[in-house]
């Protein structure tokens, strides 16, 4: 927690202002750096795989030329690791997939909220005591809604 021993004293008005700034430029180089990783690991990954058993690999489990990337080779490798036991490599597989319940089950209460603050998907209660009053009591009552 801050308190006045760990803050930071500044002698001059123009102090505070050129640390913020610094701290921006920064931040902004930072983020250009994380930008520039993310895309060649894109790059790498979509380029074409080499190596003979790799290609080879890709060619025997059905992959065109075109679709053997390194980034299907991973995958590859990842799901014979998930075939010979590896639970790690499944769960990766699994969530990659799409397929991971927590995952789901977030998104599922994350809608169920959004539309309840909204107002919609809200319970309906018991309406057959009303139906009788307007309708009577019919046997044969269409129930469709």
């Amino acid at each position: 927690m801050a308190n006045e021993q760990n803050l930071k004293r500044f002698g001059t008005e123009r102090e505070p202002r050129e640390a913020g700034r610094n701290g921006g430029k920064a931040s902004g180089a930072a983020r250009r750096k994380k930008r520039e990783m993310r895309t060649a690991a894109k790059m790498l990954l979509n380029m074409a795989a080499t190596g003979e058993n790799t290609t080879a690999n890709l060619a025997a489990m059905g992959f065109a030329e075109e679709d053997m990337t390194n980034q299907m080779a991973m995958l590859v490798r990842v799901f014979q690791k998930a075939m010979s036991g590896d639970v790690r490599a499944a769960e990766f597989l699994r969530d990659t997939a799409g397929y991971n319940p927590e995952t789901k089950l977030k998104e599922q209460q994350f809608k169920y909220e959004k539309d309840k603050a909204m107002g919609m998907n809200q319970e309906i209660e018991d309406t057959s005591e009303v139906d009788s009053q307007i309708y009577g009591n019919q046997e044969e009552k269409d129930d469709t809604v």
